[in-house]
């Protein structure tokens, strides 16, 4: 094993939290690009622009992290790509904070816009049509943002899982030479069973009972069986009350307080053809 490799894996960490940072970053944008088009600034495109820094910056950054353990790589080579990342980095935040407000004039200006007129509603049917389809790409798009988030999380749990599972063979295998340990020598630590708890400079061994369980390993065979037995009394039976049954006959339990019916209201759906926006992409 090579003699910077504890270095390397402090540099991936560090690289796994700027990653974790972008993306938190890039969910943001999403999320401020729906609200600040709806405020006025309509170039939608640019998130586009903006996603294509990050996802450099991300590609740039787990080439980094994958290098870490290659042993053929020299520091001054890790170093190289790193500076390579952090370009990337930077490249995203420079798009990012050119494109988004952040004049406090500017935000007031925009609320002020939004209070005086909502943009967005159709004025003829075919801005109606122009506007479902609209809603159809954003829609479209959170989707992708989501899925290539959560595949990006996926990735670095899995790298941090990796990283610990040779903690955990270690953990496990040392619980039980402990326990061996232990199990022999228990006289001698414990006094003689004076005590069950033995203090050591490195730590606290505890003998503690555990809590009586009981397994059902097939409870619907077992609960047949306690009936036939007249064994009833081992069976909880859950009382709830049943919306439905009400809903179907509110009449009858009028009188009952502590029972409101509310009164179904009528909500629009908003559809967007997926078919005809695959074909328009």
């Amino acid at each position: 094993m090579r003699n910077d490799m504890p270095l390397r894996i402090k540099i991936r960490e560090k690289l796994d939290m700027a990653m974790m940072a972008l993306l938190v970053q890039y969910a943001a944008t999403s999320k401020n690009v729906r609200s600040w088009v709806s405020l006025g600034r309509e170039d939608v495109g640019a998130i586009n622009i903006i996603a294509g820094y990050m996802d450099q910056a991300m590609e740039d950054i787990a080439s980094v992290g994958d290098a870490l353990y290659d042993e053929s790589k020299s520091f001054w080579e890790l170093m190289k790509m790193c500076e390579t990342a952090l370009l990337s980095v930077k490249e995203f935040e420079r798009a990012f904070n050119a494109w988004k407000p952040n004049d406090e004039k500017e935000k007031e200006k925009m609320a002020k816009t939004k209070i005086e007129t909502n943009k967005d509603i159709p004025q003829s049917r075919s801005e109606l049509n122009e506007k479902i389809a609209e809603l159809g790409r954003n829609e479209r798009m959170r989707e992708k943002i989501t899925i290539e988030m959560n595949e990006q999380i996926a990735k670095v749990k899995a790298r941090y899982a990796d990283d610990a599972k040779d903690c955990d063979l270690r953990i496990e295998s040392l619980q039980k030479g402990i326990s061996a340990y232990c199990e022999v020598h228990r006289d001698e630590l414990t006094d003689n069973g004076k005590t069950k708890t033995v203090k050591l400079p490195a730590g606290t061994l505890s003998w503690r009972v555990c809590p009586p369980s009981c397994r059902l390993s097939k409870p619907e065979a077992i609960m047949e069986s306690l009936k036939s037995k007249g064994l009833s009394r081992f069976i909880r039976i859950k009382e709830e009350i049943s919306k439905d049954l009400i809903l179907a006959d509110p009449e009858a339990v009028a009188s009952v307080k502590g029972i409101t019916i509310i009164k179904g209201k009528e909500e629009l759906s908003i559809e967007p053809d997926k078919e005809e926006l695959e074909k328009a992409a």
